[in-house]
């Protein structure tokens, strides 16, 4: 498992939350491997900011039409808490 998954997981306070947030990120993942097969999780922390902030502005974008405003916030912070465990700065005030 890629060490940044598992500093994720570790700042995941209950089971609920942690499961939510391993499915969000998972499909976070999955959409960033459609442009690169072969991206890992850590390999994401490894890309410069500002393809990074390209990849989730789209994807978070992308999803405001598809998903029910209460899931929105659930998408947002399984990225925001990712990010930040694992010392990447993203700009997360864009709307």
């Amino acid at each position: 498992m890629d060490k940044s998954l598992v500093v994720f997981k570790k700042y995941c306070k209950t089971p609920s939350t942690k499961k939510m947030y391993e499915y969000h990120f998972g499909r976070f993942l999955k959409y960033c491997k459609k442009d690169e097969p072969l991206i890992t999780a850590d390999g994401l922390l490894s890309l410069k900011e500002k393809i990074l902030q390209t990849y989730v502005e789209d994807y978070v974008y992308g999803l405001r039409n598809k998903i029910s405003p209460n899931s929105y916030n659930g998408v947002v912070s399984s990225l925001m808490i990712y990010f930040s465990m694992n010392d990447k700065v993203l700009n997360w005030d864009k709307d």
